[in-house]
């Protein structure tokens, strides 16, 4: 297997929740040995595994992160 794809810190990410149907926006504040914390713009702190469906926003615009 490749290596997996990490953000760093001050990244702006999409995370989809794809059980509960959600999408979450925010900025990258802490990176951990599997996954990734962010936090959004009103407050919402999640997580999300390297592995996890996320994808980096650049200038408005996503780019995939497998």
């Amino acid at each position: 297997m490749g290596k997996v794809k990490q953000p760093k810190v001050g990244d702006r990410i999409r995370h989809t929740i794809s059980n509960l149907d959600i999408v979450k926006e925010g900025t990258v504040v802490q990176l951990l040995s599997a996954q990734f914390v962010y936090e959004t713009d009103d407050g919402y702190s999640g997580s999300c595994l390297f592995t996890g469906l996320w994808k980096e926003v650049k200038n408005g615009r996503k780019s995939e992160r497998d």
